[in-house]
């Protein structure tokens, strides 16, 4: 989950921090705010009728929260696998397969063999107490769950199934490198064709999770089973491939994939939200009649044309190292994992308020992350849990 936790052994710069052996810190911060939205999309949840354990007092369907929810869900998790793939062909290239191994068994499948046990009961417990009457829920009729995928223990992975996916694809990276003793360098032109076609994936897969009639959704399902759906799981191996790739990749200048990627990045962005999510949006439930097929497109361009963007926004602008904003990409895989226990606790103590939803909303954020953050630092930072997580950390004197 971390870029690097060790010094590696200096090499030949060609363009890019990575050939040097030096920290990503652009794409490191992106990792870390791409994580740390996930705290703001859940957050966000509760907000509409039919999504959250208990809804809030002022629950819609019809707000600027369902705007927000697509429009991170809909790039969000992409971006983080994309960067995960290529972060696991640096750290192969660097160290080997094995350390590769050693390396993701540690911060992956600990994690998630330990959270199965930990933070999944917390959710459900927490979910559980939240639909019990308190007095009668104000504003949330009897209290009643809305949502039963939230109480199947053992069989509902909650946020943590992007772990098992990333054991799943490290994996399968393993297998094929140990069989075929392949190596993330493919010539340009075969590395080209692939890619072109590996970014043609998600469109197919996209279209049978568009669903159909009033059922229709945004982005990717979501896939909470150990036993995933194969449509998600191709869908994000796809972008975790694309990032894999994308490593050592070179354009015909010489130029780093990675650095050519983000390349006219306000206009990949400005294009992306001001004009084709709205178009995906409408294309998903303007008419639920009308063929899914350009709603699966538009869907997958937004996905792309966001990944691309923010890429190239992170390296404009978080190339060199911040002190603050690398504390908080360490502190950023911590969060996440425990977050969802405390947004649906928090929510419950403040989801009566006579308040606008938008005060709620950053009352929610803001005091899960403040709670979060404090246990990071004085539990989790310099401690055992810090090493499985991120590697060792030195306290200051």
């Amino acid at each position: 989950m971390t870029v690097l936790d060790a010094p590696a052994r200096p090499r030949p710069s060609t363009g890019h921090p990575a050939s040097a052996g030096t920290r990503l810190h652009d794409l490191d911060a992106l990792r870390g705010a791409v994580m740390l939205l996930g705290i703001a999309l859940h957050s966000a949840l509760p907000f509409f009728s039919t999504i959250w354990p208990v809804p809030d007092s002022s629950a819609s369907t019809d707000n600027y929260f369902d705007e927000f929810v697509q429009g991170v869900h809909g790039c969000r998790m992409q971006l983080f696998f994309l960067l995960s793939g290529f972060f696991t062909a640096l750290l192969l290239h660097r160290r080997g397969l094995r350390a590769l191994l050693a390396h993701r068994s540690k911060r992956v499948g600990i994690p998630f063999l330990v959270g199965l046990v930990t933070v999944v009961p917390l959710i459900e417990l927490a979910a559980a107490g939240a639909a019990l009457p308190e007095g009668g829920f104000s504003g949330v009729g009897t209290g009643a769950p809305t949502n039963t995928e939230w109480f199947t223990p053992r069989q509902n992975l909650h946020h943590l199934w992007f772990l098992w996916f990333l054991c799943i694809y490290v994996a399968a990276i393993g297998l094929a490198h140990h069989l075929t003793s392949w190596r993330p360098r493919l010539p340009r032109a075969v590395r080209a064709a692939v890619l072109a076609g590996l970014v043609l994936v998600p469109f197919a897969m996209q279209y049978p999770m568009v669903g159909s009639g009033p059922t229709r959704t945004f982005g990717p399902t979501l896939p909470n089973h150990l036993l995933p759906e194969l449509a998600p799981l191709v869908y994000y191996a796809a972008f975790f491939a694309v990032g894999f790739l994308l490593y050592g990749a070179r354009t015909r200048g010489g130029r780093a994939g990675i650095d050519a990627v983000g390349r006219g990045w306000p206009i990949a962005l400005a294009v992306s939200l001001l004009v084709v999510f709205p178009l995906a949006r409408a294309a998903t439930w303007d008419d639920i009649e009308a063929p899914i097929l350009p709603a699966a497109v538009l869907q997958t361009l937004y996905a792309w044309g966001m990944v691309v963007g923010l890429i190239g926004l992170f390296r404009w602008a978080l190339r060199r190292e911040r002190r603050g904003v690398r504390y908080l990409a360490d502190a950023s895989y911590w969060i996440y994992l425990m977050h969802l226990p405390l947004v649906i606790a928090f929510h419950r103590a403040i989801h009566t308020w006579d308040a606008p939803a938008s005060v709620k909303f950053t009352t929610l954020c803001v005091s899960v992350t403040a709670v979060l953050l404090v246990t990071y630092q004085w539990g989790v930072r310099y401690t055992v849990i810090g090493r499985v997580l991120h590697g060792a950390r030195t306290r200051p004197a």
